[in-house]
């Protein structure tokens, strides 16, 4: 069995693109995205020419080469709650950074490597 990768930012997901390494890590690990980092930031890549490649995310979901995680939307709201007193003011968190920051946590229970 691979073992597992969380990547919770869609720049390290273009970097490995642009480096031409992201073939070698997904056959190397089992890959493990946010949804919003799999479906909403991680669109295209710059190649050395500055031409824009379409990063073929849903092909890799639907072959099972990675796998997507979203958060409910209890957690969610548990999340707003709990930073609602740490927050002068919740839009200072994007509720994309909010949907990884409780991705990181429920996976660090899980002792899985992180990466950001």
């Amino acid at each position: 069995m691979k073992p597992c990768l969380v990547i919770l930012d869609a720049d390290a997901v273009i970097h490995l693109h642009e480096l031409g390494r992201w073939e070698e890590v997904m056959n190397s690990y089992l890959l493990l995205l946010p949804e919003t980092v799999a479906l909403g930031e991680c669109r295209f890549y710059e190649d050395e020419h500055g031409h824009r490649i379409t990063i073929p995310m849903k092909e890799y979901i639907s072959s099972g080469k990675i796998r997507v995680e979203s958060a409910l939307a209890e957690e969610i709201a548990d999340v707003e709650n709990r930073l609602g007193r740490s927050f002068s003011s919740l839009h200072e968190l994007h509720l994309g950074e909010m949907k990884r920051w409780l991705f990181s946590a429920s996976r660090q229970k899980q002792h899985l490597h992180m990466h950001r």
